[in-house]
């Protein structure tokens, strides 16, 4: 069985959600070195299950079959959406996988770590690469675990104008995950504001490990930024075509929505120094006061989501704890 203890050189794409990481992790795994998961959401589950514990093996098979899953899911298929997966494993492939998850599961002496270490290792193996990953969001919270388990690993934060990103919470679809009611221009800056500190924050301790890349130059010059990426991670891309990988855009299939001034204005109070810090321009609008009523009906909705999920969601409290104690 093979497991580490403390593995090397994994990559962690982490940031604020709505800002591009699905296609950020599509256009990772084109690299022949990256074996990268999209929507990894390994670490809220451990958390869930208390599995942080070091001497608590009897969740392990839980484990393992949950990164089977996560992995299983992002596997290209010919129904698969043209972004959201990129994994080739053949079905022998999966095969392979599946009887080592099951190996990895029964070993006592594994923990959420080596468990992911082992099965990680082992899938991109199969695929002949050499560097596993995985694309999380809100792992920006879980960084002090990941580098104490993996102290050599890379971490890219991928930010977008945030003005954009609340756009895309306010008009995703809401299905079994996304929730628009979670929406609210004030908190999700607050996010926003939090994530780029905390990648600051970091970067000052361990700048060889931290690389901050831009949803706007990625779509824009998307050969030149994944040639940096390339050099941060000691791989290599070949060119691609943005129009080779479809649209996992928000406003699909609808047309452009807007942001009133008084959203527009909210983000810029909470995140305007901050924007202009890293480039982004302000718009300057002010709120109208036909804006009033919108704002109030989000609050409220947003305050009951949140108070709910306080109460039944681990990774909700998490993160609005953490925004209690950044600001």
């Amino acid at each position: 069985m093979k497991k580490s203890e403390k593995a090397t050189s994994p990559l962690f794409v982490v940031g604020m959600p709505r800002s591009g990481s699905t296609l950020f992790t599509r256009l990772l795994n084109e690299s022949q070195d990256l074996f990268i998961v999209n929507d990894f959401y390994y670490l809220q589950y451990v958390e869930s299950l208390g599995g942080f514990n070091e001497n608590d093996s009897h969740l392990n098979r839980d484990f393992a079959q949950y990164i089977l899953k996560l992995i299983k899911g992002r596997v290209e298929r010919p129904d698969s959406p043209p972004i959201e997966c990129g994994l080739m494993l053949s079905e022998s492939d999966e095969r392979e996988l599946e009887s080592y998850a099951i190996k990895c599961g029964e070993q006592a002496d594994m923990n959420w770590a080596t468990i992911l270490t082992s099965i990680m290792e082992f899938s991109a193996n199969l695929v002949g690469k050499k560097i596993w990953g995985y694309n999380t969001p809100q792992d920006y919270l879980h960084i002090d675990k990941l580098l104490d388990k993996f102290p050599d690993a890379k971490f890219i934060f991928l930010m977008r104008d945030p003005r954009s990103v609340i756009r895309s919470y306010k008009y995703v679809t809401s299905n079994g995950y996304h929730d628009t009611n979670r929406y609210h221009p004030i908190l999700q800056s607050m996010a926003w504001k939090a994530s780029l500190h905390t990648y600051h924050t970091w970067k000052d301790l361990k700048p060889e490990q931290f690389l901050l890349v831009f949803y706007e130059e990625l779509i824009e010059q998307t050969n030149e930024t994944m040639a940096k990426v390339g050099d941060f991670m000691s791989a290599n891309f070949s060119h691609v075509d943005l129009k080779d990988f479809g649209n996992n855009s928000s406003f699909q299939g609808k047309s452009k929505r807007s942001l009133s001034d008084a959203e527009i204005w909210l983000c810029e109070k909470v995140a305007g120094q901050d924007m202009l810090n890293i480039g982004y321009s302000l718009s300057g609008k002010k709120p109208k006061l036909q804006d009033l009523g919108p704002i109030l009906n989000i609050s409220q909705k947003a305050a009951w989501f949140y108070i709910q999920k306080s109460f039944t969601s681990k990774d909700i409290r998490k993160r609005v704890l953490n925004l209690i104690t950044k600001f």
